[in-house]
């Protein structure tokens, strides 16, 4: 059972003028699947009913059913990533780096929801539960990403590196 309300709709962050392959992939290994699952269902409320909103584990987007129509860019390069139909889907970024997210929302044609990602005075999770070369090559950058854009970092970390960085 997921635990999505509505079958999720893969997306990569690629140029599709370049990579036209990696348009909209709707079949993803099962793996991907629960790795987009993982932080739950999709909790950000967008003030519109059924619209939820959240960058859980990369861009995850929950599109009830009806005429609505999305666009998702990178707001620092403009570049579309994502302009489709869509109606009972949960879009999910394949990629799980930082995008700074700029959203639409149109429904029966009409701009309804509009939201660029902006992590200042947020709390951001990262999860470094990794290989220990990894999670600790990862440390300076996050230090660094949390100065930068003035967010709280919260990171999980495997248990055998906890002693290492508390």
């Amino acid at each position: 059972m997921s635990v999505f309300k509505y079958q999720p709709l893969f997306f990569r962050c690629r140029d599709r003028s370049t990579s036209p392959e990696f348009d909209h992939v709707k079949v993803e290994p099962r793996h991907l699947t629960s790795f987009a699952e993982a932080p739950g269902p999709v909790r950000g409320e967008t003030g519109i009913p059924g619209l939820m909103l959240d960058f859980c584990s990369g861009l995850r987007l929950q599109v009830p059913g009806g005429a609505w129509h999305v666009t998702a860019r990178d707001a620092d390069t403009e570049m579309v990533l994502l302009d489709v139909d869509a109606s009972e889907v949960t879009l999910v970024s394949v990629e799980k780096f930082y995008i700074r997210w700029q959203i639409e929302v149109r429904h029966d044609g009409q701009m309804v929801f509009s939201h660029e990602f902006d992590p200042r005075g947020q709390e951001v999770f990262v999860d470094c539960a990794r290989p220990l070369g990894d999670a600790l090559a990862t440390l300076p950058y996050i230090r660094e990403f949390q100065i930068l854009h003035g967010c709280h970092v919260r990171c999980r970390v495997s248990d055998g590196m906890r002693d290492l960085v508390l």
